[in-house]
């Protein structure tokens, strides 16, 4: 009789352990960042927010970015994120003062379109599941003057 009863509390034991321990269902999520035009994005990280999940990935310069968890684990947890992309600015370049002249404050110049910032605006959503297709790419337009 102990056998019997000893059997399915050893498994949920081990079953709950794995749970814990990151051996979830998960999906690896790469992809590569384009303009319009086929020009690669090379600069700045795409965030998958979740509930309850952060994940980020930044963007090499060819475009490409893979995501991993904020924990240094490269899978994601099933589920339906909303994406933006962050840090997509350059810092204008000043030239070095001498002397007591006023300093000015370095300028950022967007790369990609606000909207793309915020995962509230961006559009852009990806379900990750054991069915996805790679790559998750995404296409952002250039910022409005």
């Amino acid at each position: 009789m102990k056998k019997n009863v000893l059997k399915p509390v050893l498994c949920s034991f081990l079953l709950s352990l794995g749970l814990l321990t990151g051996c979830q269902p998960g999906a690896y999520v790469s992809g590569k960042v384009e303009f319009p035009d086929g020009k690669p994005l090379t600069l700045g990280t795409v965030c998958f927010q979740g509930d309850q999940v952060l994940a980020r990935g930044d963007i090499m310069k060819d475009g490409s970015y893979k995501i991993k968890l904020t924990e240094d684990r490269s899978k994601i947890p099933y589920g339906l994120y909303r994406v933006s992309i962050s840090g997509a600015v350059e810092i204008e370049q000043l030239p070095l003062t001498v002397g007591f002249e006023k300093p000015v404050l370095p300028k950022e110049k967007a790369l990609i379109d606000q909207r793309f910032m915020s995962p509230a605006s961006s559009g852009l959503q990806c379900e990750v599941g054991p069915g996805m297709t790679l790559p998750f790419n995404i296409t952002v337009d250039y910022p409005k003057d």
